[in-house]
């Protein structure tokens, strides 16, 4: 992210009025292990610097390191939470809210982090997640059973506008939850979700689309025969990637491609335990465990619909 003169300037200033020299490296080090403030300076250990030219030099250290945003959300905790065990509130952190929203982010208070504003772009990595990072992250896959007997049953056109449809219903359901497709082959794809309660949300998107499926097909789909669909869904640590073949090479990628393709049902949801675990009792109680010997702990979830 870009960061203009006048932003640093303010960050700085913030700093200084709010900490001692101290507590700026302290807090730097969350992001930046062993910082050395006289070393980046370009001075001796003995001499001394003066406040704010300590902020400054700090300043533009998490800029040049692409740690802004980082800084900004660990100023946020410190304001909320405090510091070595005593209250530090910082009087002017809101400035820094405020001008992070100007360059289109949003501050998640589940997570104590900023992502972008969805209102002004959508991109793959929220605007924040690194590639070759490590995250936390909740992947759906999706796939259109028989795609191949939907293609030949049907006029092309006819399929190409339900597969549009298709996606633009999985899109709503997955991006209105801060989640984001990461791919897409037509008749299916991957999503995922970071932000907020990741496993509740992928949860919540997947039961929409099994519910906005069953409508579409008795209502709009112009097919000779009923779409059936197969949703499954698993958490897990894995590297961030722009490139989907490295994603492919995480385990949480390829747990969710097996779970998919070998224990889902057609019309179902199945999750894992990493997922259940994460839920509500009331919304685990939908789920019920599904009979295999899989080592993931899989339940799953059908739409029931009374006649």
């Amino acid at each position: 992210m870009q960061v203009s003169g006048s932003q640093a300037n303010i960050t700085a200033r913030v700093l200084y009025e709010s900490m001692s020299q101290d507590v700026m490296i302290r807090v730097v080090r969350q992001l930046w292990p062993g910082y050395d403030l006289h070393h980046q300076c370009g001075v001796r250990d003995i001499i001394p610097i003066p406040l704010q030219d300590a902020a400054k030099q700090i300043v533009r250290d998490i800029i040049s390191q692409d740690l802004y945003v980082d800084f900004v959300e660990i100023l946020l905790k410190i304001d909320q939470d405090g510091i070595m065990g005593r209250h530090y509130p910082i009087p002017r952190v809101s400035e820094l809210v405020k001008l992070l929203r100007e360059k289109g982010f949003v501050y998640d208070r589940v997570n104590n982090s900023f992502l972008e504003d969805p209102r002004l772009r959508r991109t793959q990595n929220w605007g924040r997640l690194k590639a070759g990072t490590e995250y936390n992250l909740a992947l759906l896959r999706v796939d259109l059973v028989a795609n191949s007997k939907v293609v030949r049953k049907n006029e092309q056109e006819l399929v190409e506008k339900t597969f549009e449809d298709i996606r633009n219903m999985v899109r709503n359901a997955v991006e209105k939850r801060l989640g984001r497709i990461w791919s897409w082959e037509g008749d299916g794809g991957l999503a995922a979700f970071y932000y907020g309660h990741r496993q509740v949300l992928g949860v919540y998107s997947a039961l929409e689309i099994l519910q906005k499926l069953w409508s579409y097909n008795f209502f709009t789909c112009p097919l000779k025969d009923s779409l059936e669909m197969r949703l499954a869904l698993h958490s897990g640590y894995m590297r961030f990637s722009f490139e989907e073949d490295e994603l492919r090479k995480s385990d949480v990628f390829r747990n969710v491609v097996q779970i998919e393709s070998h224990h889902t049902p057609a019309n179902h949801l199945v999750i894992s335990s990493q997922i259940e675990t994460s839920l509500d009792r009331p919304l685990a109680s939908l789920f019920h465990p599904l009979g295999t010997t899989d080592a993931l702990g899989l339940s799953t979830y059908a739409l029931e619909v009374e006649p």
